[in-house]
């Protein structure tokens, strides 16, 4: 009996480099939260600026995921 075994290469291709910058952009926006709250907003007790924070920095990786629906919107509109 024969049997041939297939072995795939774990390759790094250019399409998966994309997803791996994004998370470690959103790691390190995170893991560097509670510094810049002590930093930028040093008024505001601290569970506040760091809610304050990172609903900015979430803000800026959710309106990724709405861009591509505002921008086929706004193509088939013209």
């Amino acid at each position: 009996m024969n049997t041939t075994i297939n072995k795939q290469k774990n390759t790094f291709s250019k399409n998966d480099i994309y997803p791996l910058i994004e998370g470690v952009d959103f790691f390190i926006n995170l893991s560097l939260v509670t510094y810049l709250c002590s930093y930028f907003l040093p008024e505001i007790e601290l569970r506040l600026s760091i809610l304050i924070v990172t609903s900015f920095a979430l803000f800026s990786y959710f309106s990724k995921l709405f861009i591509f629906k505002i921008s086929t919107f706004v193509k088939k509109k013209d």
